[in-house]
């Protein structure tokens, strides 16, 4: 299906050649292919017609993102954000380039304006605030903040981390808990990996 979407969505680029959203829904789709390449070939072609597209330059940043051009993304996201300073996603996209590239205390002003970030975002906020948390050397805090975003955890690596806190804390029961689930996450992971393929 997504492959037929791509198709009829690129027919009518011939159509329509000027129009960045077109460029913008092909950039998207392939993004969620994981294929960064051409994503970001979409939105550049987006971009060039309408430099502060919002579309083409959230997507370029969440897939300069997805494969750790940590600067590249931010250097989108920051355009991005001089026309739209307290848009949630934008923020997050900025905190999460920054927690990735381990500029802890910069990230806190943007995580700061996702606090009101739609409910699907809250898990990866948490995350972002656990790991600054952790940086600032409150594992209090740290914890209160990763178990908060424990719902989002797709791969056992909150919960493996959360596991490593309650062990250095003295909680060792927690932390047998944290570690059970983060490897039946996965357990999970690498079977659904299997049937893709």
């Amino acid at each position: 299906n997504e492959r037929l979407a791509i198709a009829a969505l690129s027919r009518f680029e011939d159509l329509a050649p000027k129009s960045p959203t077109n460029y913008d829904l092909v950039g998207d789709l392939y993004r969620d292919q994981r294929d960064a390449d051409s994503a970001l070939n979409e939105y550049k072609k987006a971009l060039a017609i309408d430099g502060h597209d919002p579309a083409a330059l959230m997507g370029a940043a969440a897939a300069y993102l997805s494969v750790g051009n940590f600067e590249e993304a931010a250097s989108m996201d920051q355009v991005a954000l001089d026309d739209r300073p307290l848009d949630p996603q934008l923020n997050l996209l900025m905190a999460e380039a920054l927690v990735a590239r381990t500029h802890f205390d910069q990230a806190k002003s943007y995580l700061a304006k996702c606090l009101a970030a739609p409910p699907e975002l809250q898990s990866k906020v948490h995350y972002l605030l656990g790991r600054v948390a952790l940086d600032d050397g409150d594992k209090k805090e740290a914890i209160h903040q990763l178990e908060l975003a424990l719902p989002g955890d797709k791969d056992g690596g909150t919960h493996y981390m959360l596991s490593r806190l309650y062990r250095e804390t003295g909680n060792l029961a927690q932390s047998q808990r944290a570690l059970a689930g983060a490897k039946a996450l996965i357990k999970t992971r690498n079977a659904n990996a299997v049937i893709d393929l």
